[in-house]
C-alpha cells in the first residue's frame, strides 16, 4: 500500500487519457520531416531528425500492434554532442534486435507521439490560381 503522501497511480486511467490526446502527426497522411525529442522531467530534448508515416493504430510493427500514443517514424539523422544521443535506448526493441538509436539508423521505430515535433510542410501547397482572389483574365501573371 502507498504511503500517505505518495501519489497513487493509475494505469488504466492514464493509457485512457493518452488514447484521447492528439497531436499533429496523427494527422498526417504522408511522410512528413520532424524533429524528435525525449523528456527528462520538464524538459524535450532533441536528439534526431526523422521522418513521421502516417498513423494507423490498427497497423502493426515488427508483427506487434502500435500501441496508444506511439506512431510510426524512421530515424534519418542522429544529433548531439560526441554522439551520446546514439546510445539513447528507444522505447521498443526493434525486430532485429536493435534497442538503441544507432542501431536503428534508417529503419522504423515507434515513437511517443508527444516528442515529435512535425517541421516539415503538412499541407499540399496550394496553386494561386485556384484562389478565389485570382483574377481569371488572359494575362499569365507567372511570365
Amino acid at each position: 500500500m502507498a504511503a500517505p503522501d505518495e501519489p497513487i497511480e493509475h494505469p488504466l486511467m492514464e493509457a485512457a487519457s493518452v488514447e484521447q490526446q492528439r497531436y499533429p502527426v496523427n494527422d498526417i497522411t504522408n511522410p512528413i520531416e520532424c524533429e524528435l525529442h525525449v523528456r527528462a522531467k520538464n524538459i524535450f530534448i532533441h536528439v534526431a531528425y526523422g521522418l513521421a508515416l502516417s498513423v494507423n493504430h490498427a497497423s502493426t510493427i515488427h508483427g506487434m500492434p502500435i500501441p496508444p500514443g506511439y506512431a510510426s517514424i524512421t530515424i534519418e539523422q542522429i544529433i548531439g554532442p560526441n554522439g551520446d544521443n546514439e546510445n539513447l535506448e528507444i522505447d521498443f526493441i526493434r525486430g532485429d534486435g536493435e534497442k538503441t538509436l544507432r542501431d536503428a539508423h534508417h529503419g522504423i521505430v515507434l515513437w511517443c507521439e508527444a516528442n515529435i515535433k512535425l517541421i516539415g510542410n503538412t499541407t499540399a501547397p496550394m496553386d494561386p490560381r485556384s484562389s478565389p482572389d485570382y483574377d481569371n483574365d488572359d494575362r499569365d501573371p507567372y511570365p
